[in-house]
């Protein structure tokens, strides 16, 4: 015979008054209760235990119910079907607020907003359980129902930074990005009105060179002298030295998290037509020349030529032309800078390692918080120039030989 669990209420009550919690549980259930299994005579169907004034399903219990199970099961399994109504069960205090947590809990789980369920209109969960955006992309409604991952601004607005701008003719992010126009006028990708350019030729090899380095701080404050995020770098590397290159982008890669700004955005040519046809200020920020050991004499005495149009029409609108100078391979790099119109100079000489070079213009975009004196790496040059210090040429580094008056890294603003 079934032994059901039945006691008496004080002044007469019901000892199956409503719980609501359980009714909220049954409610949502599938199929909880029915002629089959309604309380008949005090009593629950087999398989099923009192909630309040009907019966729920619980298996783990239904052994105490049907007979199979036994009556002197653990207390606290009897308990989880008792109200908590202050009354005693073999002559213990019982506490039965344990069924009604339990099934609070499981109607929070079911309405939780951790549910995998519809409307899928969250970037975790975007039209299907398993689809999760990447990137910047939301989750948008789409005209003919249903949601998906799609970009945070449609053409012709860019995503800068969460928000859609109009390259075209923002004057924030001209053509790019945090490109800021200083005339605050800004037409068909390009900013307005005359803006400086700049010209640094640095005479320091960067094989070697260490990210925290004073050369390397040259170098980035050099790069970034352009205000666009990311800075839109063309890198020609047809003859250059590839160990000297990447030395380059990961020192400026590595300033660029310093800096709380994107990595550089690097464009490579390696060919000699290459940069008159690509090189624009629509198109890139800065151009940098590197090193370039592999090439003879004469094949960088005819780029500089070929080039030097395309150079000033770059700088005189603004752009950074950065020309990295060492000792490696038959020293021509003072004649491609001399043909291209960077800066003029007969030759350049070999600066014995670690000897002490000093920063002598502290005030200067390029050496500001530069520390001096500092070591010369291997390969480091200074050169002979024509070019006098003053006005728009700044001697920025100085091998102290020759009273202070050979330069290895030299900052020219374009006006």
């Amino acid at each position: 015979m079934s032994r059901a669990l039945v006691r008496s209420r004080p002044n007469g009550a019901s000892a199956f008054a409503p719980n609501k919690a359980a009714l909220l549980v049954i409610l949502g259930a599938s199929a909880a209760c029915g002629m089959d299994n309604a309380i008949v005579g005090g009593f629950c169907a087999s398989g099923y235990v009192a909630c309040g004034d009907t019966c729920c399903l619980r298996e783990r219990d239904a052994g105490l119910f049907d007979g199979s199970g036994s009556a002197d099961a653990p207390r606290d399994t009897r308990r989880d079907s008792q109200e908590n109504d202050g009354t005693t069960l073999d002559g213990e205090t019982v506490d039965s607020r344990t069924e009604d947590r339990r099934m609070e809990d499981a109607l929070a789980e079911a309405t939780s907003g951790d549910a995998c369920s519809p409307p899928y209109d969250r970037v975790e969960r975007c039209g299907a359980c398993d689809v999760a955006c990447t990137g910047s992309d939301v989750c948008s409604l789409q005209d003919g129902g249903g949601f998906r991952c799609v970009p945070l601004c449609s053409p012709p607005l860019t995503d800068c930074g969460g928000t859609c701008v109009d390259e075209s003719d923002d004057p924030d992010n001209c053509g790019t990005c945090a490109k800021v126009c200083p005339s605050g006028l800004c037409a068909e990708g390009g900013c307005q009105g005359k803006t400086p350019g700049d010209i640094v030729v640095i005479g320091c090899d960067y094989r070697a060179s260490q990210t925290a380095s004073a050369e390397a701080t040259i170098l980035t404050h050099a790069a970034f002298l352009p205000s666009s995020n990311p800075i839109r770098i063309l890198s020609f590397e047809r003859y250059a030295d590839p160990l000297f290159v990447s030395n380059v982008k990961a020192i400026l890669s590595a300033e660029a998290t310093a800096l709380g700004r994107r990595p550089p955005a690097f464009t490579v040519s390696t060919s000699d037509a290459g940069i008159p046809a690509d090189l624009s200020i629509k198109h890139f920020d800065e151009l940098i020349i590197y090193d370039q050991p592999l090439a003879s004499p004469s094949v960088l005495a005819a780029l500089g030529l070929t080039w030097k149009s395309t150079l000033a029409t770059f700088t005189a609108a603004g752009g950074v032309v950065l020309s990295l100078d060492g000792a490696q391979g038959l020293g021509a790099m003072p004649l491609f800078n001399t043909n291209a119109g960077l800066l003029a100079m007969s030759h350049h000489t070999v600066i014995p390692k670690s000897t002490a070079l000093d920063v002598v213009a502290p005030g200067d975009a390029v050496g500001s918080g530069v520390v001096t004196p500092f070591a010369s790496e291997l390969d480091s040059v200074h050169f002979t120039t024509s070019v006098p210090n003053g006005g728009d040429v700044t001697y920025v580094v100085v091998d102290p030989m020759d009273g202070g008056q050979a330069p290895v890294v030299v900052h020219v603003v374009v006006p």
